[in-house]
Order: C-alpha cells, then structure tokens, then sequence
C-alpha cells in the first residue's frame, strides 16, 4: 500500500511538472507571435503624450561635466540610483545612473552607462561591443552617419535565467572634455518585458534617442587629427588620428606610389595598417584591385573578399565621384595570422587610389579593429586633391530617412 502511495505522488508529480512545461512552451509560444516593432517616428499621439506625461530629467550630480546629461521619461518612471557603481563582469565600463517605473502600470527600466576612451572609435562598434558582452540579440537597428562617426540606435532581447525575456533599445554617443582631454562615451539603454513592448515601444524609442548632453562639446573626437600629404601633382591629402604612425614606400615591381599609416600599441606592436596607393587614370578599378590584392595571394596568403560595390557613405566628399568598397578576411598561415581587410577604391579627377585596411577582426580584438575601422573612415571622409571633382553637384540631396520631430541628438542628425 505505501508502495502504492509512492507511485501516485510520484505520477502526480509527474504530471503536474507535464502541465508546467506545456504551459511554459505556450507561453513561449505566445512570446515568439509577439510582433517587435522599431519606431524611428514621433506620432502625434507620441508628441501629445510627451507633453502630458512626461518631464525632463537633468542629471548633473557627476564631477566631470561631459557626463552631465538630460533624458525625457514618463512622468511615473524615477531615478532609482544616481551614483557611479560597477557593472557585474565588465571592468572598464561603469554605471551611473538607473531609473524605474515606481507604480504597478508595465515596468520601464532605463541604464546609463560610460567608459572614457583613449582613441578615436565609432559610437556603433563600441554599442555592438557592450551589446555582445552583456549577451543582447540585435533584433533590429539603424546606423547613423554623424559629424563624428557612425552611431547605432539597436533594439535587442535578452533571455534571464527564470525565462523572462526582456526586450532593450540601446544608443551612445560620444563627449569631449576639452578640460580634462578625456573623451567619454555614454550610452542610454531602455528596457521592458517583451509582452508589453507592443504597447511601449514608441515611449521606448522616444526616451532611447531623445536623450543628450547638458555641456555638449563641439570637438567630439577622441584625439587629435594631424595630415598627411603625398606630394604628388594634385597634392593629394587626408586626415588621420594623432596616435597612428604615417610612412611612406618606394613602388616595388611596377606597382603603384604607396603611403601607409600604421596603428601601434603601447608596446610599438602593429595592429593595423592603412595602405593607400595611387595610380593614374588610365588603369582600370579592376586591374588596380587584382594588382594590388596578388601581392598577398602570390606569397601563400588566403584572401576571401567581397565582390567590388559602389558605396556612397561619403558621397558628401566632392574630391571624389565614384566610390567602390570590399570587405573580407586575410589568412596568413606562415605568421597565424587570421584577420579582416577592408578596400575602398575612389576616383578623383587624375588618379585612382585604392586604399587597404589590414588588421584584427572585432572578436579577436574589437578594441583595436574599432581604432582602424574609424581611421578609414576619417580617410575616406576628408581625402583631397588641389581639385574638385566638377560633375558633383554640391546641392544635391542625400537619401536618407527623415524622422518627424527633432527630439535629441539622435533625431538632430536626420533634422
């Protein structure tokens, strides 16, 4: 009889933990249906309730003025900290400031985080490093091309250990203090449970990108930018970090002139290399790419590129009018050597110039392929030659997606 006893407890149990499971896997299920929408427009029920229901936020209790800065949030959500405190696994990146919402309607949560920076970076590779480390799913993003740099505005979901799925939208941006010379970047992530997100998604996005500096820099970068000039017959020239070495070569074998800058660590390691070669019109784009890229297939190194595309990220520098871009890995085996290269070719009004980044890929270390990814793109940004190129009209409109509203920084950049 008790054996029997045992059984049935045991059976029901069972049974019990059966009706559990299937109800978790429904509600699973439930969630999967959920449909995640990412707003990037101020409705006008979203600007009638931004005036009724929410206040303005100004936080300037930290020491370091470029940390001052202001957030828009529901009339119900309030600060829960305001001190600078770590961040659980993550050294170089503190907290301060979070803020919750203090009724029993839906919970908001908003984090404010920061990290001083050394070099000059894009905003989006240090966001996508920080979402990767905090282990966030990019489901949606947008990235923004600004005055200095490229930002990510990125919703991401996140599964806790009790189940509980959480659904984020995540911005940084970045702040000089020309006091200290400490460049700080700041990012604002805003977080709810994923079945409520449909009805807070707009309020979301609203506090995610209407948030900004109180003292506002208007030198954002990380260091210094110092020229390089390759005396050729159009004076060719860009700009480049302070921190990155410039050099030049002598052309080998008939390939063309060559100028390099090179991204050293503290220890006089190199951790990348931006080549930039020049060659007359008269060569085609293909015939460039193929003799600038056998240097390395010729001495046993793997390259494994993308196809030549036009790309108009910089579309806005009249030094050139044409613009083709490549990306891939390079995989020297002589040297255990697995990276990532990245080829622009851009036509000015006498020369084709190809220029080649070379160095880590962001898992191996995304601190330094950051480093080179935005020293490239200063290069590509402000290459000149003596002449403009005279088939670019210099009114003419950039595509891009105007946001309704001019709430923050994030909205500014569309205005």
């Amino acid at each position: 009889m008790k054996n029997l006893k045992i059984t049935i407890v045991i059976l029901s149990v069972l049974i019990i933990s059966c009706n559990m499971n299937d109800k978790k896997k429904q509600m699973n299920k439930e969630q999967e249906n959920v449909t995640l929408d990412f707003p990037i427009k101020y409705s006008d029920e979203l600007n009638a309730k931004l005036k009724e229901s929410f206040w303005k936020c100004n936080d300037d209790s930290k020491s370091d003025s470029s940390l001052h800065y202001y957030l828009e949030i529901p009339n119900n959500v309030k600060p829960t900290n305001l001190t600078e405190k770590n961040i659980a696994g993550i050294d170089t990146i503190k907290e301060i400031a979070s803020y919750r919402r203090i009724d029993d309607t839906p919970y908001i949560e908003v984090q404010v985080v920061y990290q001083p920076l050394k070099h000059e970076i894009n905003p989006s590779d240090w966001l996508y490093n920080l979402l990767d480390i905090t282990k966030e799913t990019i489901i949606d993003k947008r990235e923004i091309k600004g005055d200095a740099g490229i930002y990510l505005d990125a919703l991401s979901i996140k599964e806790f250990p009790n189940g509980e799925k959480v659904v984020s939208r995540s911005t940084a941006q970045k702040n000089y203090d020309p006091a200290t010379k400490t460049l700080n970047i700041v990012s604002v992530k805003v977080s709810c449970s994923l079945k409520d997100y449909p009805n807070l998604s707009e309020e979301i996005m609203a506090i995610a990108t209407g948030w900004n500096f109180i003292n506002k820099s208007n030198y954002q970068l990380g260091e210094d930018l110092k020229r390089l000039d390759t005396k050729k017959k159009n004076n060719l020239s860009f700009y480049f970090p302070n921190s990155w070495n410039g050099g030049k070569f002598i052309p080998k074998d008939g390939n063309p002139e060559r100028v390099a800058i090179f991204n050293k660590n503290d220890n006089k390691e190199t951790k990348g290399a931006i080549n930039i070669f020049i060659s007359e019109l008269k060569e085609t784009k293909e015939k460039l790419y193929n003799q600038i890229t056998e240097r390395f297939t010729s001495n046993d190194i793997t390259l494994n590129l993308s196809e030549l595309e036009k790309n108009s990220q910089f579309s806005a520098n009249n030094y050139y009018n044409e613009h083709w871009q490549s990306i891939g890995t390079i995989i020297d085996k002589s040297k255990n050597f697995q990276g990532s290269i990245r080829i622009s070719i851009v036509k000015t009004v006498d020369e084709l110039i190809l220029i080649e980044l070379v160095g880590p890929n962001k898992v191996q270390d995304y601190y330094n392929a950051a480093r080179n990814n935005r020293a490239f793109d200063l290069l590509l940004q402000t290459l000149q030659t003596s002449e403009k190129i005279t088939s670019f009209a210099e009114d003419e409109d950039i595509n891009e997606e105007k946001i309704e509203g001019k709430k923050g920084f994030f909205n500014k950049l569309f205005s």
